[in-house]
């Protein structure tokens, strides 16, 4: 089975993680490193602060130009995030990603009268692929 990977070289990202010292860096990814895997977690390489440094996959996060991702609620098995737009302040709520029984997958809940361009939807389907 093929590995599909979230990041692409250049992408700016977010370190996250409660233990990373590094929480809330920005940087940008240059690339995976396979060789090293440790834990079954891949291993990412990442440039902040003039260096190159190498963090987990599950470390780091996509950072969206225009959107914000935000669990509001935990459940058992699955979570519900907010999508906030990064540009209006008030009535910025644009959607929500749940997890859709039917489908037996996570989907998009857009709320009534947004309109997305496709760098928004790109941003919303890799999240989306990243929490299967």
């Amino acid at each position: 089975m093929k590995t599909e990977y979230k990041f692409n070289h250049g992408d700016k990202v977010r370190l996250v993680g409660e233990d990373n010292p590094f929480k809330g860096e920005l940087g940008k990814f240059v690339m995976y490193d396979s060789r090293k895997l440790e834990k079954e977690r891949l291993i990412v390489i990442l440039h902040f602060d003039g260096q190159q440094h190498y963090f987990y996959k599950d470390e780091i996060e996509l950072m969206s130009k225009y959107l914000e991702f935000n669990v509001i609620e935990e459940k058992l098995k699955t979570k519900v995030i907010e999508v906030i737009s990064k540009l209006h302040l008030y009535n910025n709520r644009l959607g929500i990603i749940k997890w859709y029984s039917r489908w037996r997958q996570y989907a998009f809940f857009p709320e009534t009268g947004t309109i997305f361009n496709t760098e928004c939807l790109n941003d919303i389907q890799s999240y989306i692929r990243e929490l299967r």
